[in-house]
C-alpha cells in the first residue's frame, strides 16, 4: 500500500521533479527487477509524461492547450521535404504529404503519403475541392475531367501491399516493385495534359490536390477482444497509451475494465435537437509523431472530458465525462486544514466559451459553434471574458455545446482550493469526484479532484479540488444545443453564369474585288464581369466535338467574329467566361455560313450539237458578266423537268463573260441538257435550257 501512496508524487505539478521520482516509485510498486527492465523504463517515462495530466493538467487542457492541427491543414496536400508521421482516428478528409513527384511526356505522377498506419476503408475522393467519381480502373469520370485525364489509386497501409504498376512501367530503374510503402496509407495520382482552353477548369490549382474521406485506424476494443474500426474516444486513448508512436505502455499495465467502462460511456446515446440520437463521445482525432505526448493527451481529453489516472492497482485507468455520484466522503474528522477561494461571479474565469469543430460534409469546414454565454453575468458585470477551445475532431454541434457547458461549469467553481487530509484521504486516490463536508464553511457538496500529492514529512495528502456537480452533464438539447452555424455548400463549379445574351450568326467579310470571306459574328450583352476573367469562344462543325479556339477577345468587348470557317459549312459556336473563374457554356447550334447570298445571273447562248459519227454531244454557253460568278455546272436528263436531271460535270470553274464548252459521251436516245452558274458559296442561278439532242 505504501508504494501506491508514493505514486501520488507523479501528480506533482513540476515535470522536472516527476521524472526522477518515477523510477523510484515504479521500483516501490513493482520491484527493482521490473524497474530495470526495458518495459520498466517505458512505464517510467510514460508515467512522467502522461499520467500526471489526469489531474493537474485537466483545466489547462480545456483552456489553453497547444494549438491543434486544423482541418484545413489535414485536408490539404502538403509539399515538404520530410513530412511528420501522421496518425488518425475516426473519419477524416485527408490530403496527406507529397512523398514523390515525377514527370514524363507532359504527365505528372505523384505519390502522396496519407497516414503512418493502416486505414480501414476509403469512403470517397475529392479533387481540388470537388467531389469526384472513379471508374473501376481509377480514372476520374466526373465533370470537368476529360476521359483518361486523371487517375487515382490508393493503398490502405496493409503489412504487404503492391507497388503502383503505372509508376513501375513509366520509371523503370527508378521505381520498382519493391516501392510498396508497406504499413503506410498512400495514394497515386496521375494527371495528364489537357488543351489550353480546358486547363483552368481541369487544374484550377495547377498541380492537382487530392483529398480522400477515410475511415482510419483500426483499434483494439477490450470489451470484445477484437480489433476493428471504431469512433470511440476512450478506445482512442487506450490505443495511444499502448502503441509504438504513442506512450508505448505495455497493455498489461492498462486497466481494461476501466477503459471498457469509459468505452461504454462513450458509446452511450444522447438526444440531439430536433430528434434523433448520437453517441455521447464519438468523433475523430489525429496527432503527429513529432508532438509531445503531453500535448496529444491534452487535446484528446478535450474531446471527451477525459481523465487518465494511475489506479491503486498500479494500472492506468481512464474515464470520460459521465457523472457518477462520489462514493468517497471527506468530513471534518479527516481534514487537517484547508484553504478556499470563491471563483464564481465576477471572479469567474470566463463567461463566454467558444469552440471550433469540424463539419464532416462537403469540404469539411472548420466552424465555430454557437457560443456558450453566461448572459446574466455578462449583463451584470458588463464584461465578456472569452475562453476558446480547439476541438477539430468534434464532428457534431451537440457534442461541441456539451463540452462548452462542461467547460463553463469547470471555469467558475463556487469553491476552489486545497485541503490537507489524513491517510483516510487515500480513498480519494483514483477517484474523480469526492463529497466534502466542512461545518465551518457550511459546505456539503461535491468536488472535482484537480491534483493530489502525498507529503512524506507528515504523511498527509494535499488534495486540490474545485466545486463540481452532475449539473455540468445535464443537457436539454432543445434548450441548450443552440443553433449550429450555417455551412455553405461547396463553391459551385463554375462560379459565374453563362454570358448573357449570347448570339451567333453567319455572315461575310468583303475583302474587295468582289471577294467575300465567310465568317461567324458573335455578340453578348456585357463585357468581362471581373478582373482576370475573359470571354472564351470556340466553334465546331455541327455534329462533331472537335472544338476549335476562336479569336482572343478583349475584356471590354461585347462582340467578335470567327474567320477560317468553310463557305457553306454548318457550325456550332459556344462561349463562356474563363480565367480566374469560369462559367457554363452558352451555345448556339446550326449556324449556316454563306459568303455569297445572291446567285449569279443565268448563263446565255446555251446550245448543243451531236457528232453523227461518234455520238458525242458538244455543249456551248457564255458565262454571266458578274463578279458573283465562280463556276458552271451541266445537268442531263430524259424528262422535261430540270429537277429530275443529274449533275454530269461537277463545278466547272471559269471567268465571268467568257465562252465555255463541255463534251458529253452517253447512250443513244433523246437527251435534255441544262447549265447553271454558281457563286462562291455554291448558290446556283436559274438554269439555261433545256437543249434537246437526239443521239443516234
Amino acid at each position: 500500500m505504501f508504494a501506491i501512496v508514493l505514486l501520488s508524487m507523479l501528480l506533482a505539478p513540476s515535470p522536472a521533479a516527476a521524472a526522477p521520482l518515477a523510477g523510484w516509485l515504479v521500483t516501490a510498486a513493482f520491484g527493482s527487477a521490473f524497474a530495470g527492465s526495458a518495459i520498466g523504463g517505458v512505464i517510467t517515462g510514460a508515467l512522467s509524461l502522461g499520467i500526471s495530466i489526469g489531474a493537474s493538467y485537466l483545466v489547462s487542457s480545456l483552456f489553453g492547450q497547444k494549438q491543434a492541427p486544423t482541418q484545413q491543414e489535414i485536408k490539404t496536400t502538403l509539399r515538404r521535404s520530410i513530412g511528420a508521421r501522421q496518425h488518425y482516428y475516426g473519419r477524416w478528409l485527408i490530403g496527406g504529404h507529397m512523398a514523390a513527384a515525377e514527370t514524363n511526356n507532359g504527365s505528372l505522377h505523384q505519390i502522396i503519403a496519407l497516414g503512418a498506419h493502416k486505414f480501414h476503408a476509403l469512403v470517397s475522393w475529392r479533387l481540388d475541392s470537388r467531389d469526384v467519381t472513379l471508374d473501376g480502373s481509377g480514372w476520374v469520370t466526373s465533370d470537368p475531367y476529360p476521359a483518361s485525364t486523371v487517375k487515382l489509386e490508393w493503398r490502405l497501409g496493409e503489412a504487404s501491399q503492391a507497388a503502383y504498376a503505372e509508376m513501375v512501367a513509366t520509371f523503370p530503374g527508378i521505381w520498382t516493385a519493391d516501392h510498396r510503402g508497406d504499413g503506410v496509407a498512400h495514394c497515386y495520382l496521375l494527371t495528364n495534359g489537357v488543351d489550353n482552353e480546358e486547363f483552368h477548369d481541369v487544374y484550377p490549382n495547377v498541380i492537382a490536390q487530392p483529398a480522400g474521406v477515410f475511415e482510419t485506424a483500426e483499434i483494439y476494443d477490450p470489451r470484445s477482444g477484437t480489433t476493428g474500426y471504431r469512433e470511440n474516444y476512450a478506445l482512442y486513448a487506450r490505443d495511444y497509451f499502448t502503441k509504438a508512436d504513442g506512450l508505448q505502455i505495455d497493455a498489461a499495465y492498462v486497466d481494461d475494465a476501466d477503459f471498457s467502462t469509459a468505452a461504454d460511456d462513450s458509446d452511450g446515446l444522447v438526444t440531439i435537437k430536433g430528434g434523433g440520437v448520437i453517441n455521447r463521445y464519438h468523433g475523430a482525432f489525429n496527432h503527429s509523431a513529432e508532438e509531445e505526448p503531453r500535448d496529444v493527451i491534452s487535446r484528446l481529453i478535450t474531446h471527451c472530458d477525459g481523465r487518465p489516472v494511475l489506479k491503486s492497482n498500479g494500472k492506468i485507468g481512464f474515464s470520460v465525462g459521465v457523472w457518477r455520484e462520489p462514493t468517497v466522503v471527506l468530513t471534518d474528522a479527516h481534514i487537517i486544514n484547508y484553504e478556499f477561494s470563491d471563483s464564481g461571479g465576477p471572479l469567474r474565469d470566463s463567461n463566454e466559451i467558444r469552440l471550433k469543430y469540424t463539419v464532416p460534409t462537403g469540404a469539411w469546414p472548420t466552424v465555430e459553434a454557437d457560443p456558450w454565454r453566461i448572459e446574466d453575468e455578462i449583463s451584470e458585470y458588463g464584461v465578456v471574458r472569452t475562453k476558446s477551445i480547439e476541438a477539430y475532431g468534434v464532428q457534431h454541434h451537440n457534442l461541441a455545446r456539451r463540452l462548452m457547458k462542461i467547460a463553463a461549469h469547470r471555469g467558475a467553481p463556487r469553491w476552489r482550493g486545497t485541503v490537507s487530509a489524513d491517510l483516510v484521504g487515500l480513498r480519494a486516490w483514483d477517484e474523480r469526484w469526492i463529497r466534502l463536508q466542512l461545518a465551518d464553511l457550511d459546505i456539503d457538496e461535491t468536488f472535482e479532484i484537480e491534483d493530489i500529492a502525498f507529503n512524506l514529512d507528515d504523511r498527509t495528502l494535499q488534495i486540490t479540488i474545485a466545486s463540481f456537480s452532475g449539473a455540468a452533464y445535464e443537457f436539454d438539447p432543445e434548450a441548450e444545443e443552440g443553433t449550429a452555424p450555417s455551412v455553405p455548400d461547396d463553391t459551385p463549379e463554375p462560379t459565374l453564369t453563362a454570358p448573357a445574351g449570347f448570339a451567333a450568326v453567319g455572315g461575310v467579310v468583303d475583302l474587295g474585288g468582289g471577294i467575300m470571306q465567310p465568317t461567324i459574328y458573335a455578340t453578348w450583352t456585357y463585357p468581362s464581369p471581373r478582373k482576370g476573367v475573359y470571354l472564351q469562344l470556340q466553334y465546331a462543325l455541327t455534329g462533331t466535338t472537335n472544338w476549335q479556339a476562336g479569336p482572343t477577345v478583349p475584356v471590354t468587348a461585347t462582340s467578335a467574329q470567327i474567320t477560317g470557317v468553310a463557305d457553306g459549312g454548318v457550325y456550332d459556336v459556344r462561349a463562356r467566361w474563363a480565367g480566374v473563374a469560369s462559367s457554363p457554356w452558352a451555345t448556339v447550334t446550326g449556324i449556316v455560313v454563306t459568303a455569297y447570298a445572291d446567285p449569279p445571273p443565268t448563263p446565255t447562248a446555251f446550245s448543243g450539237a451531236v457528232d453523227e459519227e461518234t455520238g458525242e454531244v458538244t455543249l456551248k454557253w457564255r458565262t454571266p458578266n458578274s463578279n458573283l460568278f465562280r463556276s458552271s455546272r451541266v445537268y442531263r436528263g430524259t424528262l422535261t423537268s430540270f429537277e429530275s436531271a443529274t449533275d454530269i460535270s461537277g463545278a466547272l470553274y471559269g471567268a465571268p463573260n467568257t465562252n465555255e464548252t463541255y463534251d458529253d459521251s452517253t447512250t443513244s436516245g433523246t437527251k435534255r441538257y441544262w447549265v447553271v452558274a454558281e457563286n462562291g458559296s455554291g448558290k446556283a442561278s436559274d438554269p439555261a435550257g433545256p437543249v434537246l439532242v437526239t443521239i443516234p
